[in-house]
């Protein structure tokens, strides 16, 4: 990968193990560098999503959410996200926490 190509314009069909290894990690770069990359988080919390890579989804979330204000469909998304996961307290509890979470976070129109 060429010095200064964005990940989120590189076409990834995700049809390797050694290809999605090589896009995880220059996303992972690319953040570590430049944290403040809101379209960057973006793509890369999708990629994560599409691949079904759970926890790596709830860090790369923590992360965006310590840089930006999530907006309410990202949230929703979190949320939803969690729901689907949550069999125990411990999950209910996260679940909730996203809620609260959420309404501090993003002002509401």
């Amino acid at each position: 990968m060429e010095e200064g190509v964005f990940v989120h314009n590189v076409s990834y069909g995700g049809s390797t193990a050694r290809g999605s290894l090589i896009v995880h990690s220059a996303f992972q770069w690319q953040l570590h560098a430049n944290p403040y990359l809101y379209d960057g988080h973006l793509a890369y919390v999708a990629l994560l999503r599409r691949e079904g890579y759970r926890p790596k989804i709830r860090s790369a979330r923590e992360r965006m959410a310590q840089c930006f204000p999530l907006t309410e469909e990202l949230w929703l998304a979190w949320i939803q996200d969690e729901e689907k996961v949550a069999t125990d307290e411990e999950g209910h509890v996260r679940v909730v926490d996203l809620y609260l979470r959420a309404t501090k976070d993003y002002l509401c129109p």
